[in-house]
């Protein structure tokens, strides 16, 4: 249910801990395999997620590419991306494009996002996202944003602007432990992700979303992230609670 999110924190990582460095001739390789699922205790509906993504970086340059894969029930859906990343003296820009033909997913999906440094320990972002499903649905948002780094956290909040006039709300902090790459963040958010399974005949409303996660590096080349939460959606006079974990295992190739 929730958009996946190891691009932009694998990307907020970079920013951190390389940032501004001289330009690398080597590729560096990184495959991540994920799964996610979302439970409806009152329903025993599940919503699950699997995907398989590829980052390619050098230097100033990341290229991200995956595959995702959502059910529900017996419905499946594929969806196909790529992301590009681009860092500059000032900060960098994300250009992310997914595509798939599945009714259950967005066919379009198209998201672009420049982060500004503002001054030391203070980026701020702007963002705008366009998405359209099979059944003519299409939305737009717009994403304004501040990160603001002290000592070993990191803490975000962001609020977007949809256009039926909706406002929502996304805030988190995280703490990073003895290096660069472990740390433990919870987040609170009433934002509803545009890759979301849900019946895309109606838009839902999150009233609330709580999560816990983490990522721990448990070999030379080798981190795995795991996080759990739960959140409660209203959709066509229905309320329903949320149960969701996600494991990812993330290696250097």
């Amino acid at each position: 249910m929730h958009k996946i999110l190891i691009i932009i924190c694998c990307c907020t990582s970079v920013f951190v801990s390389n940032s501004y460095g001289q330009e690398d001739s080597t590729w560096n390789k990184y495959l991540t395999l994920r799964f996610s699922s979302d439970k409806t205790p009152t329903t025993a509906s599940t919503y699950n997620t699997k995907s398989v993504e590829l980052l390619l970086q050098k230097g100033n340059h990341t290229i991200v590419s995956d595959v995702i894969q959502r059910s529900i029930h017996e419905l499946k859906g594929y969806q196909y991306g790529i992301s590009y990343y681009k860092k500059f003296n000032w900060g960098y820009s994300h250009l992310d494009m997914h595509l798939s033909s599945s009714p259950i997913l967005p066919n379009i999906s198209i998201r672009t996002k420049l982060f500004y440094l503002l001054r030391k320990g203070i980026v701020i972002n702007a963002g705008y996202n366009r998405f359209s499903y099979q059944n003519g649905v299409t939305a737009s948002i717009l994403n304004l944003g501040t990160n603001i780094y002290y000592k070993s956290t990191l803490t975000r909040c962001t609020v977007k602007f949809t256009d039926d006039g909706n406002t929502q709300y996304i805030g988190s902090v995280r703490n990073y432990f003895k290096n660069e790459v472990d740390y433990l963040q919870f987040t609170v958010s009433n934002a509803v992700e545009e890759g979301e399974i849900l019946d895309n005949n109606n838009s839902p409303n999150r009233i609330y979303s709580y999560q816990l996660g983490g990522v721990k590096k448990i070999a030379n080349k080798l981190q795995i992230d795991l996080s759990c939460g739960i959140s409660s959606i209203e959709q066509s006079e229905s309320k329903n609670n949320y149960l969701y974990y996600s494991v990812g295992l993330k290696r250097k190739l």
